[in-house]
Protein backbone atom coordinates (compact mmCIF):
# COMPACT_ATOMS: atom_id res chain seq x y z
CA UNK A 1 0.00 0.00 0.00
CA UNK A 2 1.39 3.38 -1.00
CA UNK A 3 1.25 5.99 1.74
CA UNK A 4 0.57 9.63 1.00
CA UNK A 5 2.37 12.43 2.80
CA UNK A 6 -0.40 13.15 5.29
CA UNK A 7 -0.76 9.57 6.51
CA UNK A 8 3.02 9.26 6.80
CA UNK A 9 3.15 12.48 8.83
CA UNK A 10 0.31 11.38 11.11
CA UNK A 11 2.03 8.05 11.71
CA UNK A 12 5.28 9.80 12.68
CA UNK A 13 3.87 12.64 14.77
CA UNK A 14 1.47 10.68 16.97
CA UNK A 15 3.61 8.49 19.17
CA UNK A 16 1.56 6.28 21.44
CA UNK A 17 2.55 4.62 24.65
CA UNK A 18 3.50 1.07 23.87
CA UNK A 19 1.23 -1.28 25.76
CA UNK A 20 2.53 -4.46 24.17
CA UNK A 21 6.12 -5.43 23.49
CA UNK A 22 6.79 -6.23 19.83
CA UNK A 23 8.15 -9.62 18.88
CA UNK A 24 11.52 -9.94 17.16
CA UNK A 25 9.82 -10.66 13.82
CA UNK A 26 7.68 -7.53 14.18
CA UNK A 27 10.72 -5.43 15.01
CA UNK A 28 12.55 -6.74 11.93
CA UNK A 29 9.51 -6.04 9.76
CA UNK A 30 9.27 -2.47 11.10
CA UNK A 31 13.00 -2.03 10.53
CA UNK A 32 12.67 -3.03 6.87
CA UNK A 33 9.65 -0.74 6.40
CA UNK A 34 11.48 2.21 7.96
CA UNK A 35 14.56 1.59 5.83
CA UNK A 36 12.42 1.39 2.69
CA UNK A 37 10.59 4.66 3.44
CA UNK A 38 13.47 6.56 5.06
CA UNK A 39 13.54 9.38 2.49
CA UNK A 40 9.79 9.93 2.75
CA UNK A 41 9.99 9.87 6.53
CA UNK A 42 12.91 12.32 6.57
CA UNK A 43 10.99 14.70 4.30
CA UNK A 44 7.85 14.44 6.43
CA UNK A 45 9.85 15.01 9.62
CA UNK A 46 11.57 18.09 8.14
CA UNK A 47 8.26 19.58 7.02
CA UNK A 48 6.58 18.78 10.34
CA UNK A 49 9.40 20.38 12.33
CA UNK A 50 8.39 23.79 10.96
CA UNK A 51 4.74 23.41 11.95
CA UNK A 52 3.58 24.48 15.41
CA UNK A 53 1.46 22.05 17.40
CA UNK A 54 -0.78 23.75 19.94
CA UNK A 55 -3.20 20.89 20.58
CA UNK A 56 -2.90 19.94 24.29
CA UNK A 57 -3.31 16.21 23.59
CA UNK A 58 -0.49 16.19 21.03
CA UNK A 59 1.74 18.25 23.31
CA UNK A 60 1.09 15.79 26.13
CA UNK A 61 1.93 12.84 23.86
CA UNK A 62 5.17 14.56 22.89
CA UNK A 63 6.02 15.22 26.55
CA UNK A 64 5.17 11.59 27.33
CA UNK A 65 7.57 10.36 24.64
CA UNK A 66 10.36 12.64 25.86
CA UNK A 67 9.80 11.53 29.45
CA UNK A 68 9.90 7.87 28.38
CA UNK A 69 13.21 8.38 26.56
CA UNK A 70 14.62 10.27 29.55
CA UNK A 71 13.76 7.40 31.92
CA UNK A 72 15.21 4.94 29.40
CA UNK A 73 18.48 6.89 29.27
CA UNK A 74 18.65 6.80 33.08
CA UNK A 75 18.16 3.03 33.05
CA UNK A 76 20.78 2.56 30.32
CA UNK A 77 23.31 4.72 32.21
CA UNK A 78 24.96 6.35 29.21
CA UNK A 79 24.59 3.49 26.73
CA UNK A 80 22.84 4.14 23.46
CA UNK A 81 19.54 2.38 22.79
CA UNK A 82 20.73 1.74 19.23
CA UNK A 83 23.64 -0.34 20.55
CA UNK A 84 21.33 -2.74 22.38
CA UNK A 85 20.35 -6.12 20.98
CA UNK A 86 16.77 -7.19 20.30
CA UNK A 87 16.37 -8.98 23.62
CA UNK A 88 17.81 -6.09 25.57
CA UNK A 89 15.43 -3.67 23.87
CA UNK A 90 12.47 -5.90 24.75
CA UNK A 91 13.65 -6.06 28.37
CA UNK A 92 13.99 -2.27 28.43
CA UNK A 93 10.45 -1.86 27.08
CA UNK A 94 9.11 -4.16 29.81
CA UNK A 95 10.90 -2.14 32.48
CA UNK A 96 9.52 1.11 31.02
CA UNK A 97 5.99 -0.34 30.96
CA UNK A 98 6.27 -0.95 34.71
CA UNK A 99 7.28 2.69 35.27
CA UNK A 100 4.24 4.29 33.61
CA UNK A 101 3.27 6.30 36.72
CA UNK A 102 6.73 7.83 37.05
CA UNK A 103 6.83 8.55 33.31
CA UNK A 104 3.43 10.28 33.38
CA UNK A 105 4.48 12.41 36.39
CA UNK A 106 7.67 13.41 34.58
CA UNK A 107 5.69 14.15 31.40
CA UNK A 108 3.39 16.46 33.33
CA UNK A 109 6.43 18.40 34.57
CA UNK A 110 7.98 18.48 31.08
CA UNK A 111 4.79 19.73 29.42
CA UNK A 112 5.65 23.36 30.15
CA UNK A 113 9.06 23.04 28.46
CA UNK A 114 7.56 21.22 25.47
CA UNK A 115 4.94 23.98 25.04
CA UNK A 116 7.64 26.67 25.20
CA UNK A 117 9.67 24.88 22.51
CA UNK A 118 6.60 24.71 20.29
CA UNK A 119 5.85 28.40 20.74
CA UNK A 120 9.40 29.39 19.83
CA UNK A 121 9.46 27.22 16.69
CA UNK A 122 8.81 29.88 14.06
CA UNK A 123 10.92 32.59 15.67
CA UNK A 124 14.44 33.26 14.51
CA UNK A 125 17.24 32.31 16.88
CA UNK A 126 19.02 35.32 18.40
CA UNK A 127 22.29 36.18 16.71
CA UNK A 128 25.33 35.14 18.67
CA UNK A 129 27.61 37.95 19.66
CA UNK A 130 30.87 37.87 17.80
CA UNK A 131 33.79 38.52 20.10
CA UNK A 132 36.71 40.26 18.44
CA UNK A 133 40.11 40.72 19.95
Amino acid sequence: MIKDFRSLFEEESTPEIISEVDSIQTRLKKSRAMRKNRSKIAFARKKASKRKILDPKKLMKRAQKQARSKVASRILKGKSKADLGMGQKRALEKILDKKTKAISRLAKKMLKVVRQKEMSKGKKAPLEKVITK
